[in-house]
């Protein structure tokens, strides 16, 4: 069926709904595509203009029944329509620029993020975002999905549905909500539920979004578009007393020193909750774990997603990662207690998850920050 707009005459009735204007001012129902004789009813979104005030609405309508649409605020008495189905394209090409306010005032995220448009190419989806302040000297950045659904209309706007994808291909899926005339939101997956976006950070290797209920609090998702590996050099452990003890009661493999390459890493070291550490110690985890197999592959999960933390790209390695920041005020007893504690736990997930997903080799990785260094301990299991 073509898309050519059709406009129809009408007129604004009592609680605004909207009718036809037939001859002699008289009004009646809209009958936009009556459909085929016999054929069953199907629904699709329409993109419907407003004149002469110039508004424009996104309106659900069923083929082949009769249609009473309901007027957006403000348009009153007579005048027109222009009618025409609402495509993917049209829908992401009259999303205005809209801002995103960190008013929570969340660590690494920006004050304020404005997207600056949409487009989409096939079904490929870019959007153009602007973060101020700049993260890591980066102003403007683009948000590249995949179109995941067809569009859909819930409580009186349409959603379109994205699926982004990182480097590691862990996914999370993305609406946009829109009406055609009030402000556009943002909502992210999570769990059976979608979470309105408050905010959209991006620092050239990881994609941030900041989301939440007034009941869950700010919920972080995090997606890689490059690998965190140049956040993070290695050298050999200054082995004072404390890191001795470790290696003399935990026997690791090997152990690395750790330096943090940035400021922004660095904050969320010194400043950073459970989530942030639990970033930190997976990308230390990948930069090690890339480099000891080889594997360019690699995958690595968010420490809120179940199953391993790492997994190698045939899938025959697990690899679990955890960064301690307590042990920084700890005694060396202490320290090396609580370290003994976390390796115990990891070991024992590890032979889990070998013996529940037939993975042949498990890896632990833990981080631990001193009070001089962060030392990683890598132990095969």
């Amino acid at each position: 069926m073509d898309n050519l707009p059709v406009t129809i005459p009408i007129r604004i009735g009592s609680q605004s709904r909207v009718f036809e204007r037939s001859g002699f001012g008289k009004k009646r129902v809209l009958n936009y595509r009556p459909g085929e004789c016999g054929s069953p009813p199907r629904k699709e979104l329409l993109s419907v203009l407003y004149m002469p005030s110039g508004v424009l609405a996104y309106h659900r309508h069923e083929i082949g029944r009769s249609w009473v649409p309901t007027a957006p605020r403000g348009v009153l008495g007579t005048g027109s329509i222009r009618v025409q189905s609402l495509s993917p394209r049209e829908f992401l090409s009259n999303v205005p620029c809209f801002a995103l306010l960190n008013r929570s005032k969340q660590p690494w995220f920006p004050i304020q993020t404005i997207v600056l448009g949409c487009e989409v190419d096939g079904d490929v989806m870019r959007a153009r975002v602007s973060q101020n302040p700049r993260m890591e000297g980066i102003g403007v950045f683009e948000i590249i999905g995949r179109l995941a659904r067809p569009l859909t209309f819930l409580d009186g706007r349409a959603v379109l549905e994205v699926s982004l994808t990182d480097i590691f291909k862990a996914e999370r899926e993305l609406r946009i909500y829109h009406d055609g005339h009030s402000n556009p939101a943002l909502g992210i997956q999570h769990s059976t539920r979608f979470d309105l976006v408050t905010s959209i950070g991006f620092d050239g290797v990881r994609l941030r979004l900041l989301y939440g209920t007034r009941r869950s609090g700010p919920q972080v998702a995090t997606l890689y578009r490059s690998r965190p590996d140049g956040l993070y050099h290695f050298v050999r452990a200054d082995h004072n007393c404390q890191v001795n003890s470790l290696v003399r009661e935990l026997r690791p493999n090997f152990v690395l020193g750790v330096t943090l390459a940035r400021r922004l890493e660095q904050s969320m070291l010194k400043h950073g909750r459970t989530y942030d550490h639990g970033i930190l110690g997976a990308e230390i985890a990948c930069s090690i774990a890339s480099k000891t197999l080889m594997d360019d592959a690699l995958r690595m999960s968010e420490p809120a997603v179940g199953g391993p933390d790492l997994l190698s790209g045939d899938r025959r390695t697990a690899i679990e990662a955890r960064l301690l920041t307590r042990t920084r005020s700890m005694s060396l007893t202490a320290s090396v207690r609580e370290a003994a504690r976390h390796f115990k736990q990891m070991k024992e997930r590890l032979h889990w998850e070998m013996s529940a997903q037939g993975y042949k080799r498990g890896l632990a990785i833990l981080s631990l920050q001193l009070s001089s260094q962060v030392v990683t301990l890598v132990r095969d299991i």
